[in-house]
Parts: C-alpha cells; sequence; structure tokens
C-alpha cells in the first residue's frame, strides 16, 4: 500500500484494535494516517526500515504493544511517558543499543521490553 489514507476511514469507526504493518521493506516511516487510530490496542511495524518512532504515537493513548523486531529503530522516543497502557515493546533483533535499552528499562518500568 502506498497511499496510508484509507486507514482513516477506520479512524472514525474505532474499532480497529491491531495493525501489523510487518514485513514492509519499503516501510521507512510510520505513515501519518497511523496516529488517527485512537483506538489501536497493538501496533507492530517489525520488518520494516522504520528507523524511528516520531513523537505524535503518544496520540496513540489505549496502545498496548509496540512491535519492533527487526527494525533500524536505535531509540524510543520519551512520548512513551503519554502511553499509559503501554505494557510491551518487541525488540529483538532491533537496532536499540544496550544503553538506550537499559534507560528505557529504568523509565518505564512498567514496560517489558522484550530482547
Amino acid at each position: 500500500v502506498d497511499d496510508w489514507e484509507c486507514l482513516r476511514p477506520l479512524a472514525a469507526t474505532g474499532t480497529l484494535r491491531m495493525l501489523s504493518l510487518s514485513m514492509n521493506e519499503r516501510l521507512k516511516a510510520i505513515p501519518d494516517a497511523v496516529f488517527a487510530l485512537r483506538s489501536l490496542r497493538h501496533l507492530i511495524v517489525g520488518g520494516t526500515r522504520v528507523r524511528a518512532i516520531p513523537s505524535e504515537i503518544r496520540k496513540l493513548s489505549n496502545l498496548e504493544s509496540l512491535g519492533l523486531a527487526s527494525t533500524p529503530v536505535s531509540s524510543l522516543p520519551d512520548a512513551l511517558d503519554d502511553l499509559p497502557t503501554l505494557r510491551r515493546v518487541v525488540l529483538q533483533h532491533a537496532a536499540v543499543p544496550r544503553k538506550e535499552l537499559e534507560r528505557a528499562r529504568t523509565r518505564w518500568p512498567a514496560i517489558d521490553f522484550e530482547t
């Protein structure tokens, strides 16, 4: 999919709970339309070329899990502070350095950072 605007009508329904954009090597950034999906609980972008998690992630206030396995993501945004229901971040084979992972585990002890 190249036109992610097709997600916007789903935002209006408030029913989408899980979105997997995984295994899409052409995906370099999380599409802006994703951040309109306020009902989203699980977002998976593993196996993509996504390098950064933008601060707009805070708009997904119901997010419970974030899949970043096998991505070049190297840091986690401060916006995770604004995700009270986030409990799991999958980081297997992600580019997050050990020091960043330790910082994240200290800052957000309620989140399970799976490596």
